[in-house]
């Protein structure tokens, strides 16, 4: 059962703590759970979990938010103020569009994919899971990102990108390789 002691709340809505907090707490008694985790690897696993033993996981659009009806949106998304979500887009579950970013048209979002504030996107790009694009990093058209990278801030990418990578640069080259998934 949630410990009283932290009694926080933001707007109306309580904050649960999960090593507090029994997953049946969570069935008995809300319609929906938002999972704000940061790191893309952890998020992804708790909404899995979550969505695997019945919790329905909220998305959350920012009435600021301009996305196409055209966009396939999967649970557990987050996109923010001022976002752009274009036609055609398919967000996988749990990414988050920070302020600013722009995911044009056509464009596919594997599961846990992260764009940092004034991340940018061309059309027809796709993004494997637990992808990272740092803060004012760009895409041009026909990218494909692999998993698990970290695309730096201001990075500039015209070409496809391997997994597992630290891309950085103008135009934007692999860095270093990763050893486990981020």
């Amino acid at each position: 059962m949630a410990n009283e002691k932290h009694d926080m709340s933001v707007l109306e809505y309580p904050v649960l703590y999960e090593q507090e907090t029994t997953e049946n707490y969570i069935l008995e008694n809300f319609d929906e759970v938002i999972v704000a985790i940061g790191n893309n690897s952890l998020r992804l696993n708790k909404i899995n979990h979550y969505l695997e033993i019945g919790i329905k996981v909220a998305t959350i659009i920012h009435p600021k938010a301009l996305v196409s009806r055209f966009a396939k949106i999967e649970a557990g998304c987050m996109i923010s103020e001022n976002a752009i979500i274009g036609p055609f887009v398919t967000l996988g579950k749990g990414c988050r569009i920070a302020p600013n970013g722009i995911v044009c048209h056509e464009c596919n979002l594997d599961d846990g994919v992260n764009l940092s504030p004034k991340a940018t996107m061309g059309g027809a790009c796709n993004i494997g899971e637990k992808t990272w694009l740092c803060i004012g990093s760009t895409l041009s058209d026909h990218v494909n990102i692999g998993s698990n990278c970290v695309i730096a801030a201001g990075a500039v990418v015209l070409n496809d990108m391997p997994n597992n990578a630290l891309i950085v640069g103008m135009p934007a080259f692999v860095k270093k390789y990763y050893q486990k998934t981020l």
